[in-house]
Protein backbone atom coordinates (compact mmCIF):
# COMPACT_ATOMS: atom_id res chain seq x y z
CA UNK A 1 0.00 0.00 0.00
CA UNK A 2 2.76 2.46 0.90
CA UNK A 3 4.51 1.71 -2.29
CA UNK A 4 1.27 1.98 -4.60
CA UNK A 5 1.55 5.39 -2.19
CA UNK A 6 4.65 6.37 -3.56
CA UNK A 7 4.30 5.41 -6.98
CA UNK A 8 1.24 7.89 -6.92
CA UNK A 9 3.09 10.94 -5.51
CA UNK A 10 6.02 9.99 -8.20
CA UNK A 11 3.51 10.11 -11.21
CA UNK A 12 1.52 13.08 -9.83
CA UNK A 13 4.54 15.09 -9.75
CA UNK A 14 5.42 14.40 -13.51
CA UNK A 15 2.04 15.46 -14.49
CA UNK A 16 2.61 18.63 -12.59
CA UNK A 17 5.82 19.29 -14.04
CA UNK A 18 4.83 18.26 -17.40
CA UNK A 19 1.55 20.56 -17.24
CA UNK A 20 3.89 23.29 -15.57
CA UNK A 21 5.81 24.52 -19.14
CA UNK A 22 2.38 25.47 -19.92
CA UNK A 23 1.64 29.05 -19.03
CA UNK A 24 -1.76 29.69 -17.54
CA UNK A 25 -2.98 31.17 -20.57
CA UNK A 26 -2.62 28.60 -22.84
CA UNK A 27 -4.61 25.59 -23.29
CA UNK A 28 -3.23 22.41 -21.80
CA UNK A 29 -1.90 19.86 -23.90
CA UNK A 30 -4.48 17.31 -23.02
CA UNK A 31 -7.56 19.77 -23.65
CA UNK A 32 -5.65 20.91 -27.00
CA UNK A 33 -5.65 17.09 -28.25
CA UNK A 34 -9.37 16.64 -27.20
CA UNK A 35 -9.68 19.99 -28.89
CA UNK A 36 -8.34 18.96 -32.71
CA UNK A 37 -9.82 15.93 -32.88
CA UNK A 38 -12.70 17.44 -32.63
CA UNK A 39 -11.50 20.24 -35.20
CA UNK A 40 -10.15 17.83 -37.58
CA UNK A 41 -13.73 15.64 -37.57
CA UNK A 42 -15.83 18.80 -37.61
CA UNK A 43 -13.49 19.72 -40.78
CA UNK A 44 -13.86 16.03 -42.56
CA UNK A 45 -17.66 16.24 -41.84
CA UNK A 46 -18.00 19.80 -43.45
CA UNK A 47 -16.33 19.54 -46.54
CA UNK A 48 -18.02 16.14 -47.41
CA UNK A 49 -21.18 17.93 -46.58
CA UNK A 50 -22.80 20.03 -49.40
CA UNK A 51 -24.89 22.01 -47.04
CA UNK A 52 -22.07 23.08 -44.60
CA UNK A 53 -19.35 23.41 -47.47
CA UNK A 54 -20.28 27.00 -48.67
CA UNK A 55 -22.36 27.93 -45.45
CA UNK A 56 -20.58 30.58 -43.71
CA UNK A 57 -23.00 31.13 -40.67
CA UNK A 58 -23.23 27.21 -40.50
CA UNK A 59 -19.33 26.50 -40.52
CA UNK A 60 -19.31 29.26 -37.53
CA UNK A 61 -21.92 27.37 -35.15
CA UNK A 62 -20.04 24.06 -36.03
CA UNK A 63 -16.91 26.20 -34.46
CA UNK A 64 -18.24 27.74 -31.86
CA UNK A 65 -20.32 24.86 -30.46
CA UNK A 66 -16.30 23.02 -30.66
CA UNK A 67 -15.31 25.80 -28.66
CA UNK A 68 -17.56 25.86 -26.05
CA UNK A 69 -17.79 21.75 -26.00
CA UNK A 70 -14.12 22.46 -24.72
CA UNK A 71 -14.65 25.33 -22.81
CA UNK A 72 -12.57 27.63 -24.58
CA UNK A 73 -12.82 30.58 -26.81
CA UNK A 74 -11.61 31.73 -30.25
CA UNK A 75 -9.20 34.34 -29.19
CA UNK A 76 -7.82 31.69 -26.54
CA UNK A 77 -7.67 29.32 -29.31
CA UNK A 78 -5.42 31.51 -31.17
CA UNK A 79 -3.14 32.52 -28.59
CA UNK A 80 -2.59 28.38 -27.72
CA UNK A 81 -2.08 28.20 -31.26
CA UNK A 82 0.50 30.90 -31.54
CA UNK A 83 2.23 29.46 -28.22
CA UNK A 84 2.19 25.80 -29.42
CA UNK A 85 3.82 26.86 -32.83
CA UNK A 86 6.68 28.07 -30.52
CA UNK A 87 6.82 25.27 -28.66
CA UNK A 88 7.43 22.59 -31.25
CA UNK A 89 8.29 19.95 -29.06
CA UNK A 90 5.03 20.12 -27.27
CA UNK A 91 2.64 20.68 -30.05
CA UNK A 92 3.97 17.77 -31.88
CA UNK A 93 3.57 15.80 -29.00
CA UNK A 94 -0.08 16.94 -28.80
CA UNK A 95 -0.54 16.24 -33.08
CA UNK A 96 1.16 12.33 -32.54
CA UNK A 97 -1.89 11.66 -30.08
CA UNK A 98 -4.01 13.28 -32.62
CA UNK A 99 -2.92 11.33 -35.36
CA UNK A 100 -2.91 8.10 -33.19
CA UNK A 101 -6.56 8.89 -32.18
CA UNK A 102 -7.92 9.76 -35.13
CA UNK A 103 -6.35 6.86 -37.47
CA UNK A 104 -7.91 4.61 -34.90
CA UNK A 105 -11.47 6.51 -35.35
CA UNK A 106 -11.17 6.77 -39.11
CA UNK A 107 -7.91 6.58 -41.64
CA UNK A 108 -9.77 8.82 -43.90
CA UNK A 109 -9.29 12.19 -41.03
CA UNK A 110 -5.60 11.74 -42.07
CA UNK A 111 -5.70 13.05 -45.56
CA UNK A 112 -7.35 16.44 -43.64
CA UNK A 113 -3.92 16.85 -41.40
CA UNK A 114 -1.16 16.28 -43.97
CA UNK A 115 -0.55 19.97 -44.24
CA UNK A 116 -0.93 20.41 -40.23
CA UNK A 117 2.34 17.89 -39.37
CA UNK A 118 4.05 17.44 -42.42
CA UNK A 119 7.05 14.56 -41.81
CA UNK A 120 9.71 14.36 -44.06
CA UNK A 121 11.10 10.62 -44.10
CA UNK A 122 14.17 8.86 -45.71
CA UNK A 123 17.45 10.08 -46.14
CA UNK A 124 18.49 13.46 -47.28
CA UNK A 125 20.41 13.96 -50.46
CA UNK A 126 24.30 14.64 -49.59
CA UNK A 127 26.02 17.54 -50.58
CA UNK A 128 27.31 20.46 -49.46
CA UNK A 129 24.28 22.94 -50.06
CA UNK A 130 21.09 20.71 -50.62
CA UNK A 131 17.33 21.33 -50.00
CA UNK A 132 15.89 19.24 -47.64
CA UNK A 133 12.55 20.99 -48.34
CA UNK A 134 10.82 17.39 -49.72
CA UNK A 135 7.07 17.93 -49.33
CA UNK A 136 4.56 20.74 -50.99
CA UNK A 137 6.25 23.83 -51.33
CA UNK A 138 2.83 25.65 -51.43
CA UNK A 139 0.68 26.20 -48.56
CA UNK A 140 -2.59 28.58 -48.30
CA UNK A 141 -3.51 29.98 -44.68
CA UNK A 142 -7.13 30.36 -44.18
CA UNK A 143 -9.04 32.25 -41.54
CA UNK A 144 -10.66 29.05 -40.26
CA UNK A 145 -10.84 26.11 -38.30
CA UNK A 146 -6.79 25.33 -37.82
CA UNK A 147 -5.79 26.52 -41.17
CA UNK A 148 -3.63 29.55 -40.53
CA UNK A 149 -0.45 27.41 -38.68
CA UNK A 150 1.66 24.89 -40.62
CA UNK A 151 4.38 22.98 -38.99
CA UNK A 152 7.35 20.74 -39.93
CA UNK A 153 10.09 18.43 -38.96
CA UNK A 154 13.17 17.19 -40.45
CA UNK A 155 14.40 14.11 -38.79
CA UNK A 156 18.28 13.50 -38.33
CA UNK A 157 20.10 11.63 -41.12
CA UNK A 158 23.70 10.72 -42.13
CA UNK A 159 23.92 14.06 -44.22
CA UNK A 160 23.69 16.18 -40.99
CA UNK A 161 27.09 17.51 -39.38
CA UNK A 162 27.48 19.72 -36.32
CA UNK A 163 27.93 23.20 -37.35
CA UNK A 164 25.30 22.88 -40.12
CA UNK A 165 23.32 25.79 -41.60
CA UNK A 166 19.85 25.52 -42.70
CA UNK A 167 18.03 28.48 -44.37
CA UNK A 168 14.38 28.57 -45.03
CA UNK A 169 13.71 30.40 -47.65
CA UNK A 170 10.18 30.90 -49.05
CA UNK A 171 7.45 33.63 -50.75
CA UNK A 172 4.38 35.31 -49.06
CA UNK A 173 1.44 36.66 -50.82
CA UNK A 174 -2.06 37.90 -49.27
CA UNK A 175 -4.48 40.30 -50.72
CA UNK A 176 -3.78 43.12 -48.92
CA UNK A 177 -0.21 45.47 -49.89
CA UNK A 178 0.59 45.12 -46.19
CA UNK A 179 -0.47 41.76 -44.56
CA UNK A 180 -1.04 40.92 -40.98
CA UNK A 181 1.89 40.17 -38.92
CA UNK A 182 2.84 37.01 -39.81
CA UNK A 183 5.83 34.78 -37.68
CA UNK A 184 7.93 31.98 -38.80
CA UNK A 185 10.12 29.99 -36.74
CA UNK A 186 13.33 28.13 -37.36
CA UNK A 187 14.91 25.62 -34.99
CA UNK A 188 17.33 22.61 -34.60
CA UNK A 189 16.91 20.39 -31.81
CA UNK A 190 20.39 19.65 -30.54
CA UNK A 191 19.88 17.56 -27.26
CA UNK A 192 17.17 16.85 -25.09
CA UNK A 193 17.64 20.22 -23.11
CA UNK A 194 19.71 22.34 -26.26
CA UNK A 195 17.34 24.29 -28.98
CA UNK A 196 18.76 26.46 -30.96
CA UNK A 197 16.23 28.55 -32.30
CA UNK A 198 15.45 31.94 -34.71
CA UNK A 199 12.29 33.51 -34.81
CA UNK A 200 10.85 36.43 -37.42
CA UNK A 201 8.03 38.51 -37.60
CA UNK A 202 7.04 38.97 -41.22
CA UNK A 203 5.23 42.01 -42.06
CA UNK A 204 5.15 42.50 -45.75
CA UNK A 205 4.20 40.17 -49.24
CA UNK A 206 7.33 39.09 -51.10
CA UNK A 207 10.44 36.94 -50.47
CA UNK A 208 12.23 36.50 -47.05
CA UNK A 209 14.25 34.18 -45.23
CA UNK A 210 15.69 32.90 -41.70
CA UNK A 211 18.13 30.42 -40.87
CA UNK A 212 19.80 28.41 -38.19
CA UNK A 213 22.94 27.28 -37.16
CA UNK A 214 23.46 24.22 -35.85
CA UNK A 215 25.38 23.89 -32.34
CA UNK A 216 25.83 20.13 -31.54
CA UNK A 217 24.89 17.06 -32.38
CA UNK A 218 21.51 17.40 -34.98
CA UNK A 219 18.45 15.65 -33.65
CA UNK A 220 16.11 16.91 -36.01
CA UNK A 221 15.19 20.37 -37.74
CA UNK A 222 11.83 21.89 -36.92
CA UNK A 223 9.65 25.01 -37.47
CA UNK A 224 6.47 26.72 -38.07
CA UNK A 225 4.55 29.20 -39.88
CA UNK A 226 1.82 31.52 -38.47
CA UNK A 227 -0.49 33.33 -40.35
CA UNK A 228 -3.48 35.32 -38.07
CA UNK A 229 -6.65 34.39 -38.69
CA UNK A 230 -8.56 37.08 -38.86
CA UNK A 231 -10.24 38.65 -40.47
CA UNK A 232 -11.86 35.57 -41.60
CA UNK A 233 -12.05 36.30 -45.25
CA UNK A 234 -8.37 36.63 -45.65
CA UNK A 235 -6.04 34.37 -47.79
CA UNK A 236 -2.51 34.11 -47.50
CA UNK A 237 -0.19 32.02 -50.07
CA UNK A 238 2.93 30.82 -49.14
CA UNK A 239 5.04 29.43 -52.18
CA UNK A 240 8.69 28.62 -52.98
CA UNK A 241 9.60 27.06 -50.30
CA UNK A 242 13.12 25.84 -49.57
CA UNK A 243 14.75 24.54 -46.33
CA UNK A 244 18.91 24.51 -47.56
CA UNK A 245 21.28 22.07 -45.32
CA UNK A 246 24.79 23.99 -45.83
CA UNK A 247 27.78 22.51 -44.38
CA UNK A 248 29.97 24.95 -42.79
CA UNK A 249 33.09 22.61 -41.95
Amino acid sequence: MQRFFIISLVLSFTALVSCSKVPGDIIKPKTMENLLVDIHKAEAYMENSKYLANNKLAQDSVKNSIYAKHGVTNDEFETSIVWYGANLEEYIEIYDKVIMRLQEENNSLLALMSNQKEMFTGMTRSGDTVNIWNINPHYIFEGRLNKNLLSFTVPYDDNFKEGDLFKLKFKLTSREESPYESHVILAVKESRDSTTITKKNIFKNGWDSIEVKSKGNIRRVMGSFYVPATPEWRVTHIDSITLERIHTK
